[in-house]
């Protein structure tokens, strides 16, 4: 059985720090991303160092694209996400039946945040992209707009949030002390 070169041996990294760069040209990470992004191209740079003794800095960015399709038009264009990388990796807490945990958000000026690694010293770089991936990859995509003009299609862009009425007219019904008002006796 191949080893799986994005699962990282945190003690492995030496003081000064260590460094992985993974495409879609490396097949363990292309078919961990392939749900993703199917056979699109991308990149992760990243970067560990040890901080001290149980935890590490992880730096670095990802660069990938995918297939989406236009949540205004429905046609298929591609998504570029560009993600920078900076979090200090803890050791997972140990929690027992009765206890509680709760992780504090970080000052919003700062754009450091942590993430967790196993009790064996290991790190899943691979899922850790895949959440990055999954989580920065809009809800309802669709190209970027200039002047009024979609940068994916030919068409125009109406300014302002992209809405429907759920209501229709033959929903609307008048007052009934409207109808009142109008019957002629």
């Amino acid at each position: 059985m191949r080893k799986d070169p994005l699962i990282i041996r945190l003690t492995d990294i030496p003081e000064e720090g260590k460094s992985f760069t993974f495409s879609q040209k490396d097949p363990t990470a292309a078919l961990r991303l392939h749900d993703l992004l199917g056979d699109h191209p991308f990149l992760i740079e990243a970067s560990i160092r040890p901080l001290n003794h149980q935890n590490f800095e992880l730096t670095g960015r990802v660069q990938a694209a995918s297939a989406q399709q236009c949540s205004r038009c429905a046609e298929d264009f591609e998504f570029n996400l560009h993600q920078k990388i900076n979090e200090i990796m803890i050791p997972t807490l140990e929690v027992g039946r009765t206890e509680r945990y709760a992780k504090t958000p970080t000052d919003d000026s700062s754009d450091l945040s942590s993430v967790q690694y196993s009790t064996d010293m290991t790190f899943d770089l691979g899922e850790y992209v895949h959440e990055i991936i999954a989580l920065n990859t809009p809800e309802n995509p669709a190209p970027a707009v200039k002047g009024d003009q979609c940068s994916g299609c030919p068409r125009k862009v109406v300014p302002g949030a992209f809405d429907y009425d759920e209501t229709t007219p033959s929903e609307i019904r008048p007052s009934p002390f409207e109808v009142l008002k109008n019957l002629k006796v």
